[in-house]
């Protein structure tokens, strides 16, 4: 079973999806800077804001990137074969991992530069 759309059903389809994440971004990246409480901690509102245009936007196309890379694998251990879906997908992974270390070790400084 298909769920693809074809001709101008699947042109609106694609459209309106494009629209909803182009609206979508900047109100999701101000949701990320209140729910720091608008006041950052070293630039954590900044990191917060980006959070989620990165899940919105640069997952899906990571997504996008290593299945066109590497056509058929389920598991990331099915990328050994396929170098740059390898590397597309250790990046993809590996930035909220930075992004929340980074958020953390700026908390732990300014905690600690109050005791």
């Amino acid at each position: 079973v298909s769920l693809r759309l074809s001709g101008i059903a699947g042109l609106a389809a694609r459209a309106f999806g494009g629209l909803a994440s182009v609206v979508s971004i900047p109100l999701s990246a101000s949701i990320g800077a209140e729910a720091v409480g608008g006041e950052p901690i070293g630039g954590g509102a900044l990191m917060a804001a980006l959070v989620a245009p990165y899940l919105l936007l640069a997952m899906p196309l990571a997504a996008v990137a290593t299945r066109r890379a590497a056509p058929r694998f389920q598991r990331m251990t099915d990328l050994y074969g396929y170098p740059a879906a390898m590397a597309i997908a250790i990046v993809a992974i590996t930035v909220p991992v930075a992004i929340g270390l980074s958020l953390d070790t700026r908390a732990i400084v300014h905690i600690l530069g109050e005791a």
